[in-house]
């Protein structure tokens, strides 16, 4: 029988993990999550990008990475949009997080995503930063690169 976990615990120490660069123990978190609530633990997850803290939306997206599949590529999509249309700084940092992850996902509607958010800030005014994390993720993908993962 699985243990249950205190989510409210769980979700405070993915984000400490996460805001302090501490990936491996984040990492461990969302593992433990998956193999005691495998149901839940995406669900758990999408809850966490609708908070107000910026924060806690990144630490969401780092999970919904680590458990990767066509669910998770999606929803960070859809993530990726809203926090482009927030405009703050916070969505800012959440931007960040999701194009690091996308460029990680082994996913071809990740590569697009990201092709996509080139041409969005293409058309527009793109802060240096945008296009310098655009740049890397897509030149993180295993297709511009030469190699697999």
């Amino acid at each position: 029988m699985a243990r249950e976990i205190d989510l409210e615990q769980w979700q405070s120490e993915l984000v400490d993990a996460f805001h302090w660069g501490e990936q491996e123990r984040a990492r461990t978190l969302v593992g433990t999550l998956r193999a005691a609530q495998p149901r839940r633990v995406q669900s758990v997850l999408e809850q966490m990008l609708q908070s107000p803290d910026g924060k806690v939306r990144q630490a969401a997206a780092f999970g919904l990475g680590e458990l990767g599949g066509p669910t998770s590529a999606r929803r960070l999509e859809q993530q990726l949009l809203l926090e482009e249309s927030r405009g703050d700084a916070d969505a800012s940092s959440v931007v960040q997080v999701i194009t690091q992850t996308l460029s990680q996902l082994k996913s071809s509607s990740s590569r697009a995503t990201l092709v996509r958010r080139l041409n969005r800030l293409a058309v527009g005014a793109p802060e240096g930063s945008d296009v310098d994390d655009l740049t890397y993720a897509l030149l993180s993908l295993p297709r511009f690169c030469g190699h697999t993962r």
